[in-house]
């Protein structure tokens, strides 16, 4: 009787506290158990916390746990799952097996269960049937609170420390903070909740497309509600004021990519959306060129190749290349250990600098590269491929007519060609949500009949 009653428990319960998760990937509410400090100064890189996102997985794994002990079928299914994707768990055994070789073994221990705690919320995804209209309404009811303090902030061009949601005072003039030079005056980015206004970018471009996808998806039933796509529309064009504002250079290409494919594919594949998905579409290059011209400055000052902003920004890029090639000739077989990059940079290479100088390098192929080695990056490297080859398979089966397929696609493409010019994915909390979520959904739909 109780087994039962468990069961029903489990049941109701793994869906409510995963949409919930998805919801709350915004908040960074985060307790610090070991701070960090290089060169007298807070390194950002080397602490150790527990963010209110970590207990939410934790549960999951709890109750994923009890799920597998309890249900036979589910149990087979699990083990399946893990055959179908060792070579991730090759990689995740080999984090742990050279924690004995790395820089800070302690770091990298943290970093390794880090890994591991992610790659249990992808076999969670993958395990269990994920309705995207839920999943898009949970990131739905994350985004509006995102927008309306991203708002405040960036026309406010200020906002406070706020310990609840893990969030440090944020001015155009505090060293190190993301902003724009016009006219010798500096404009901050917009953070929003998130710990750069590249990740807010990165998280702004996923939520966008899955948005775009339930707004169809409701426009396609039989009583449309109007009044819900009305909102839902305004949401969106919000949503999509507030992704420029971050002025994120890499993420607004990949979204203006997206979108010409998204409308692209509608019409292909949609005739019947051709009137409203026109009138999206419309809006939403006329809501950006309003944007260019009211902020043309600022846009202009972003995307000038020739101004001293930009070109220190590559300069910086260039140089953790550098670095990262350089720490792969001395360590490059086992590397430098999980986490262990900048680190690595400070111990083996120059430890003369500023603490927040030492940044991962800004592309995490290169970067599971640097601390994880050979060995471990080709088993990483293969269950990409994979991931890739299972999700393509399916382009040309019927799921292509889903919208749902189409903003999980485009989510993908969106965080492996970022990854290929930042590290948030790998290295920051809301960054890692994102990756892995990804990847646990384009392979739900690798193994998807309809």
């Amino acid at each position: 009787m109780f087994k039962v009653k468990l069961k029903k428990f489990i049941k109701r319960a793994c869906p409510l506290i995963f949409y919930l998760f998805i919801a709350c990937i915004p908040i960074q509410t985060v307790k610090v158990f070991k701070d960090a400090k290089l060169n007298g100064n807070t390194w950002e890189y080397g602490k150790m916390m527990i963010y209110g996102t970590d207990i939410l997985i934790f549960l999951l794994i709890i109750f994923f746990t009890l799920e597998i002990w309890l249900l036979k079928k589910k149990r087979g299914q699990v083990l399946e799952n893990i055959k179908k994707t060792s070579f991730l768990w090759f990689f995740v055994v080999l984090s742990f097996v050279f924690i004995f070789l790395a820089i800070e073994k302690e770091l990298a221990l943290y970093n390794s269960i880090k890994i591991l705690e992610f790659a249990l919320l992808f076999l969670f995804i993958v395990s269990h049937k994920i309705s995207f209209k839920r999943l898009s309404f949970s990131l739905f009811f994350g985004v509006l609170f995102e927008i309306v303090f991203s708002f405040w902030q960036f026309f406010n061009q200020y906002s406070p420390a706020i310990k609840l949601l893990g969030m440090s005072v944020y001015h155009p003039y505090i060293p190190g903070r993301a902003t724009i030079l016009v006219a010798n005056r500096l404009y901050l980015r917009t953070y929003g909740t998130m710990p750069h206004p590249n990740v807010l970018g990165g998280y702004l471009v996923i939520v966008l497309f899955f948005l775009l996808a339930l707004l169809f998806s409701l426009f396609n039933q039989k009583k449309p509600n109007v009044l819900a796509r009305l909102f839902l529309s305004i949401i969106y064009f919000l949503a999509l004021f507030n992704l420029f504002i971050t002025f994120s250079r890499a993420v607004l290409g990949v979204f203006l990519m997206g979108l010409f494919v998204f409308f692209f594919w509608l019409y292909k594949k949609k005739p019947g959306f051709s009137s409203f998905a026109r009138q999206i579409f419309v809006m939403s290059l006329l809501l950006i060129s309003l944007f260019i011209f009211l902020f043309s400055g600022l846009f202009f000052a972003r995307f000038d190749s020739s101004s001293a902003q930009y070109q220190s920004s590559n300069i910086e890029r260039g140089e953790g290349y550098n670095i990262a090639i350089e720490l792969f000739e001395k360590r490059g077989l086992t590397g430098v250990g999980a986490g262990n990059f900048t680190l690595a940079h400070y111990k083996l290479i120059n430890d003369t600098l500023d603490a927040w100088v030492y940044q991962p390098a800004h592309n995490i192929y290169l970067l599971v590269l640097v601390e994880h080695g050979i060995l471990a990056s080709v088993f990483f490297g293969i269950f990409l491929v994979r991931i890739l080859i299972r999700f393509f398979k399916k382009i040309k089966s019927k799921l292509l007519e889903s919208e749902w397929f189409v903003a999980v696609g485009l989510s993908l493409v969106a965080v492996l060609l970022i990854s290929l010019v930042d590290h948030y994915f790998w290295t920051l909390q809301p960054g890692r949500i994102l990756f892995w979520v990804v990847l646990g959904l384009v392979w739900r739909f690798g193994i998807m009949k309809k």
